[in-house]
């Protein structure tokens, strides 16, 4: 009896010190995350901060580019007046306009270049 006495007295003892072990690492794991957390919240406010500049500047821009369609669409009537009113389609528009013209561009370019050389072999054959 004794003997069981002594063997759950060293089991009391032996669970007191794991509770207190236990209550050291809760009481370091609550803490660590505080500080974490205000560090994220710090974080998180000066990366917000940042985020709205970079937006602002992205609005800012849009809008410079905006402008600048509507001025282009404006003012060229003619190469595009079966646009609609959405910035988005004037911008298709504007794209398909630019592609066509880069198309005609080189047609002219081989063109000219086909000239060229048969203007310079009649020359050639004037001369001999």
């Amino acid at each position: 009896m004794e003997e069981r006495l002594t063997e759950r007295e060293n089991q009391i003892d032996n669970l007191q010190a794991e509770r207190a072990k236990l209550l050291e690492e809760i009481e370091k794991n609550i803490r660590l995350p505080i500080p974490k957390i205000e560090n994220e919240i710090q974080t998180d406010d000066n990366e917000h901060e940042k985020l709205l500049e970079v937006n602002k500047s992205l609005k800012s821009a849009l809008e410079a580019i905006d402008d600048k369609i509507q001025h282009a669409i404006t003012a060229r009537l003619d190469l595009f007046g079966d646009l609609g009113e959405n910035t988005s389609e004037r911008l298709d528009g504007l794209i398909s306009t630019i592609q066509n013209q880069t198309t005609q561009i080189d047609v002219l370019k081989a063109e000219h270049d086909e000239t060229k050389e048969k203007y310079q072999r009649e020359m050639n054959d004037l001369q001999k």
